[in-house]
């Protein structure tokens, strides 16, 4: 009782699911991901082993198609079954099965595929598949535009609960943890929009990272473009706001805000001078 969204994105080679539901924690049960093998969401009367089954396939060679033909033969019950995996090469294989309760169906199109069952209105895959196709960015925000497209169609039947966003290298020379995005909402009234928000906070943290990283190897000049970024997308967060504030006082450049009156930051100030590196005054 689920409507996703999967994907290759032509020019990375990245894979991604976003998927939504009005049941509890679908990220835990639904999308499935393995860096330069594919990605799968298994939904309807879910049954999660078919999502490590079919990576594992994919893994072994075995075409997208005749992966979802291999495991669903083995599976007693494939007509409740809804199943869509996308390899690294964007081979598609979907499956609706006859007793997925209605509207039911799905959409294919290059580099992408919709699927939705127990939606409250038809039309909810090709909706989703049309906001992905229009939208720009990120392959991470293209599936959260699908995501936000079916539910603005009326989504679930039964309303909004939880939703995950997973998106993987696509590069078979890529090592396992070659996660790009693994961001999942188990609980919320609107999980799409908050999804939508932990991706901006994501993307922050990976320009503080990448700040971070420079400013302790002592490159606190070229740091301050990343921390910069993260400060725009993310104004309002402390731990943000210190280390630019840091970096920028590391290089001799003005502050451009104060840390937060908290003497946690105080004490991070503190053990960073330990190391020999000035900070904040």
């Amino acid at each position: 009782m689920t409507y996703s969204i999967i994907a290759r994105d032509p020019v990375s080679g990245d894979l991604g699911a976003a998927t939504q539901t009005r049941y509890l924690a679908v990220g835990a049960t639904v999308p499935w991901a393995r860096p330069g093998t594919g990605v799968v969401v298994t939904q309807a009367l879910t049954e999660p082993a078919h999502g490590p089954r079919l990576l594992d396939l994919l893994a072994s060679g075995t075409p997208a198609r005749a992966a979802l033909e291999a495991v669903l033969a083995a599976d007693p019950s494939p007509g409740f079954r809804q199943v869509g995996l996308i390899d690294a090469a964007g081979s598609i294989a979907v499956h609706t099965g006859e007793r997925c309760i209605q509207f039911a169906g799905h959409v294919v199109e290059q580099n992408h595929a919709a699927v939705a069952n127990i939606a409250r209105e038809p039309g909810l895959p090709e909706a989703m598949s049309r906001a992905f196709a229009s939208a720009a960015g990120s392959l991470a925000r293209r599936l959260a535009a699908g995501l936000q497209a079916g539910d603005e169609q009326g989504g679930d039947l039964r309303g909004r609960q939880s939703a995950a966003l997973l998106v993987v290298s696509g590069d078979p020379a890529d090592p396992p943890w070659s996660t790009r995005v693994d961001l999942r909402v188990d609980d919320h009234t609107d999980p799409v929009r908050e999804i939508t928000r932990l991706l901006t906070i994501q993307e922050a943290y990976g320009q503080l990272s990448l700040g971070i990283n420079l400013l302790f190897a002592e490159a606190a000049e070229a740091s301050l473009t990343h921390f910069a970024a993260a400060a725009e997308l993310a104004p309002d967060n402390p731990q943000i706001a210190f280390w630019h504030a840091f970096a920028a006082e590391t290089s001799g450049h003005p502050v451009p805000r104060t840390t937060p009156d908290d003497p946690r930051w105080a004490e991070l100030r503190r053990r960073l001078g330990e190391l020999g590196l000035p900070g904040p005054s």
